[in-house]
């Protein structure tokens, strides 16, 4: 899992490197540095999304 691989390479970030779901609540406080889509919008539908 990307997640994984990330922790390992940069274990001074490991607490911050987090997997959520966009198209469900988000348990983490924002502003976010960074965030990586692995083409959630094919995915998901557009009700989803909205």
């Amino acid at each position: 899992m990307a997640v994984e691989w990330l922790r390992e390479r940069f274990p001074e970030y490991a607490e911050t490197i987090a997997c959520g779901d966009f198209t469900r609540e988000i348990p983490w406080p924002g502003p976010f540095a960074l965030i990586v889509d692995r083409a959630s919008l094919i995915h998901n539908t557009t009700v989803a999304i909205q």
